[in-house]
């Protein structure tokens, strides 16, 4: 049975379990630390492509901050 309040994933919009943000699937793909090579060393979280970048747009325009 489906509900109106049935939470589903931030990224990829399949149904999870109340509580969460993210399905398993979409967390394993999350992260992919690099380090980029130049003057200074900068740290990269993981890149900006799918399904990081859609994380990053409900952040900043949908008000999740539990992200």
């Amino acid at each position: 049975m489906t509900t109106v309040f049935e939470p589903h994933c931030l990224v990829c919009e399949k149904p999870i379990a109340f509580g969460e943000l993210i399905c398993d699937n979409c967390k394993g793909n999350l992260y992919s630390p690099s380090l980029s090579k130049g003057d200074f060393k900068v740290y990269h979280y993981g890149k900006y492509e799918y399904p990081l970048s859609n994380l990053i747009k409900e952040f900043k325009y949908n008000s999740h901050p539990k992200i």
